[in-house]
């Protein structure tokens, strides 16, 4: 018998009971009667899941039988449903075949009937629509330059830059890993098969993507990466040939990326049509602004450019290629019209001499000065100034009134400051005046002054005065006292730096190797080049990195000896792989040198004596930053402070005997034969040498010197929690100030975070705190993870957070765009599931390959289970990330944790077995979980 309203003619009645065996939709291969094929009486089991009561759509449990009388659950019988494995509530099938398009192999071909018969002219089991060489064998479908045509028909495989070589990747170990992977997943025969191997995704999963030799879909490439589409790019934004965060600005003209890129301007390149003018001045209120109208935007077409040699700029050129005679485009550019041109404008004409820039002729306008000589309180140039450079010596104007900048100031004792007077004419007009000016001082005793440089003398309270003819204007100034002996002077501050005593040497590095102690052990700069320091001061510290950057002191105040000193300084360095010097003091021979030394990639802190060597046991100084280093050495003892802080100590060997004083600041020494030792690549600082070990007290006024606040304060937000732990200035769990992209704008403005510093060496960022919308149902659609971060997941329809999470109770997310800057190690903590740290395992050059939820690509990862929390299956930890429509995944061999955003479709797997199982643990009071994230380790 056949009951082909529940099967269709497909199936089998093997006891003759009227309930047909659904071999083909069931695994088991069963009859569908309760597992009874040989009973006529017991109650029909439609979908083979052991639950006589319904079918697989109202069925308590959703999960069990995949093939019920509607398996797919669209709404549409299996019986009559034209792809019964998917949701397809439209029943498209466009060629009619029977078989809808979802389950079609071949959509477009009305004759296959089984779906499987697709046109294969090679016969290599790829249809032609999919073959990249239809014409000859080649199942594996090779691309190596990704140029849509297979490597066996393409005559030249030209490697894609982007891909280092079209095999960056390697490929074969995620080829075997995901070859084995859905071997398993094939042989368990998991309801969600198909959906697994979409979320891990084929190309990370077989170790074809993400720039890896094959065929298949590449990974999404981070920020940084090359590209040539947006669809390449993990953020949706390619520009200039790389992916690029949308809402950043990386050329610094004022437009976000993603505008310049709708824009069509470059932007990585501030001045796109290279004119000299900011592409944010030519994108008036951020439209194309076309003044010529031939169709080409002012940010693209060039003001200075001439490319016909017609003297019209090719900006307001309407005609690029074509000589023109009239110049009347250039008008508005190049001639004035203010002034005694007000009046005149029809008088004016442009001219231009080849080979010449066009220029205005304003010969027949009358009273036109090219530069004013004339004070008759007209603008004789057109520029909009009146009488401006002639206020001195050619005529004497009425000066009704004087403005001194500043008018209110502070000055130290010894040091002095400048006054700029600016007169004010009757009738308008204004100009700085420099001569036939008499200054006094009220209180000479207190502070003096002469030709506008105001001294300071003593601590008290005085007035400038200044008078021009019968205009006076008067200045207030406050003098700051003396600092005493040995202590230095902050300008501009309240009080004097209290560090006194055996300062030998401070080397300010202002662009110059002076020493500013007073000691005037000067050094003469070598290469090195100025930069800016801490606080954005453009030439207030120096940068070395090529090979013999330095300031060198032939003859230093460094103390000889077996060393007792401390030395501080302020060091940005730049992220490379070799030791780099802060300064060496001494010669070169064993124990006859006294050097601080960052030393491996990681720029961990050494002391450097020859024999004397102590490393700083792990305390490095994160690249890209500034920090305050102390580095104090009394005997053999040593004490490392960063940022303030005592961070480790150590002691070295008896009998060290520096004996030379030179002072190499930026490198370790330059041997005989001129070759480098230890060259910092770097910025550095503010480097202090005294003669004595410095209090803890001293060296953290040192460090908060000019207001420099603490990292991870509002003053000073840090760029995650392990940049916080890594500047020795966390005090323990809790919220931290953060700015993960440094911009201080936009998504990316500061916002308190909450820092895990303690758990597994610390460091950890909360990126994303989530509960459940169906915890006592938690095997069924209605239950997924709330809320959702802001990550790619079209069918999600929990809501999304951008707000970071206050603390572990706290839900919310910090806005995904900004994980990638947090680190791609990964901590997931959860009280109905095991807690897991787990890593991306790269399989290919670069940070596109290995499975990550910060970078947002699927592939291999190395997890360990750090917290049993489930009572079921110890120690088993997923292998792969998978990103699919509903939310990313840990899997291996099956879902470990699923973070489905759907209230609709299947359920937030939380299984310590990895078996897509309902292992979770129940009756927790208020359930959830939460996302750490770190750099390595």
């Amino acid at each position: 018998a056949s009951n082909t309203s529940v099967c269709g003619t497909r199936c089998v009645d093997k006891d003759g009971d009227g309930h047909d065996a659904a071999s083909p939709y069931c695994e088991t291969g069963i009859d569908c009667d309760d597992h009874d094929p040989e009973s006529t009486t017991t109650a029909e089991d439609a979908d083979c899941d052991g639950v006589v009561t319904a079918d697989d759509c109202d069925d308590t449990s959703s999960r069990y039988g995949a093939r019920a009388l509607d398996g797919d659950c669209d709404g549409v019988p299996d019986a009559r449903d034209v792809c019964p494995d998917k949701a397809d509530p439209e029943q498209l099938d466009s060629d009619g075949d029977g078989y809808g398009d979802l389950c079609d192999k071949c959509p477009a071909v009305a004759d296959d009937q089984s779906g499987d018969a697709c046109k294969d002219s090679d016969d290599d089991g790829v249809p032609d629509v999919d073959d990249n060489c239809p014409s000859v064998p080649n199942p594996a479908q090779l691309d190596l330059d990704h140029d849509g045509r297979g490597d066996v028909c393409d005559d030249a495989v030209k490697f894609d830059e982007k891909t280092d070589g079209g095999c960056a990747g390697g490929g074969g170990a995620g080829l075997g890993l995901g070859l084995a992977l859905l071997a398993l997943l094939a042989l368990l025969g998991r309801r969600r098969l198909r959906g697994l191997l979409v979320a891990l995704g084929v190309a990370g999963l077989f170790g074809l993507g993400g720039g890896a030799c094959g065929d298949g879909t590449p990974a999404k490439r981070p920020i940084g990466a090359t590209c040539e589409a947006a669809a390449e790019c993990v953020t949706g934004l390619c520009g200039g040939g790389y992916c690029l965060e949308p809402e950043a600005d990386d050329d610094g003209d004022e437009i976000v990326n993603r505008v310049e890129v709708q824009l069509g301007t470059d932007p990585l390149k501030a001045d796109t049509d290279g004119d000299g003018l900011n592409d944010g001045a030519e994108l008036a209120n951020l439209q194309n602004v076309d003044t010529d109208g031939d169709g080409k935007p002012d940010s693209l077409e060039s003001a200075t450019a001439d490319s016909d040699g017609d003297c019209i700029f090719d900006q307001y050129d309407a005609q690029d290629g074509v000589n023109n005679s009239d110049l009347t485009p250039l008008f508005d550019v190049v001639c004035r019209q203010e002034g005694v041109c007000a009046a005149a404008v029809s008088l004016l004409s442009v001219q231009c001499t080849p080979g010449e820039d066009p220029v205005c002729d304003y010969s027949q306008v009358t009273g036109w000065e090219a530069t004013e000589t004339l004070c008759d309180g007209l603008d004789n140039d057109c520029d909009g100034l009146t009488d401006e450079g002639v206020a001195q010596g050619n005529c004497t104007p009425e000066v009704e009134s004087l403005t001194l900048e500043p008018a209110t100031f502070s000055v130290w004792a010894t040091l002095s400051r400048s006054v700029r007077v600016t007169a004010n004419y009757v009738g308008g007009g204004k100009a700085v005046l420099t001569e036939g000016l008499t200054w006094s001082s009220d209180a000479t005793g207190v502070a003096t002054v002469s030709n506008g440089v105001v001294v300071g003398v003593a601590d008290g309270t005085a007035h400038v005065t200044v008078t021009h003819g019968t205009v006076t204007a008067s200045a207030t100034v406050r003098v700051l006292g003396t600092c005493p002996p040995g202590e230095e002077v902050l300008v501009g501050g309240a009080s004097c730096v209290g560090v006194t005593g055996d300062l030998l040497a401070h080397y300010r590095l202002d662009g110059d190797g002076k020493d500013a102690s007073g000691n005037f052990a000067n050094g003469s700069v070598v290469g090195a080049e100025p930069t800016a320091d801490r606080f954005g001061n453009a030439r207030g510290a120096m940068a070395f990195c090529d090979a013999g950057d330095r300031v060198e002191v032939v003859s230093s105040r460094h103390p000889l000896g077996e060393v007792t000193a401390t030395w501080t300084f302020w060091v940005r360095p730049t992220a490379d792989s070799g030791d780099d010097a802060v300064f060496s003091a001494g010669g070169l021979g064993d124990d006859a040198r006294s050097a601080v030394v960052l030393t491996g990639g990681d720029d961990c802190l050494a002391y450097v004596g020859g024999g004397n060597d102590v490393a700083s046991d792990g305390m490095c100084v994160p690249p890209d930053r500034w920090t305050f280093v102390a580095v104090v050495k009394t005997g053999q003892s040593l004490s490392f402070y960063v940022n303030g802080r005592l961070s480790a100590t150590g002691a070295a060997a008896a009998g060290q005997d520096v004996t030379s004083r030179l002072l190499e600041i930026g490198l370790g020494a330059i041997d005989a034969d001129g070759a480098v030792r230890e060259q910092l690549c770097g910025a550095l600082d503010d480097l202090r040498i005294y003669g004595r070990a410095l209090s803890d007290a001293e060296l953290l006024t040192l460090y908060h010197l000019g207001g420099w606040a603490d990292v991870g304060t509002e003053d000073n937000p840090a760029r995650a929690c392990d940049h916080v732990l890594g500047s020795g200035v966390a005090d323990g769990d809790g919220a931290y100030w953060l700015d993960p992209d440094g911009d201080a704008a936009g998504s990316g403005a500061p916002f308190l975070g909450y820092c895990d510093m303690t758990t597994g060496g610390g460091g950890w960022t909360l990126a994303w705190v989530y509960g459940f919308t169906a915890y006592g149902a938690f095997d069924t659609p209605a239950n997924a993870v709330t809320p959702r971060p802001s990550w790619p997941a079209s069918g999600a329809d929990v809501p999304v957070s951008t707000t970071a999470p206050a603390g572990p109770g706290t839900p919310g997310a910090i806005d995904w765009a900004l994980w990638r800057h947090l680190g791609e190690t990964m901590r997931v903590t959860s009280n109905v599931n095991d807690h897991l740290v787990c890593r991306p395992v790269r399989t290919g050059a670069g940070v596109e390959s290995g499975g990550s939820l910060a970078m947002g690509t699927g592939g291999p990862v190395s997890c360990t289970v750090v917290s049993e929390v489930a009572p079921a299956c110890d120690g088993v930890a997923p292998t792969g990330v998978g990103w699919g429509p509903y939310g990313p995944s840990f899997a291996g061999p099956d879902l470990y944790y699923y973070f489905d955003g759907s209230t609709t479709t299947n359920w937030p797997t939380h299984d310590p077995c990895g078996e897509d199982a309902a292992n979770e643990v129940r009756g927790v009071t208020t359930p959830g979980g939460g996302l750490w994230l770190r750099h390595a380790p």
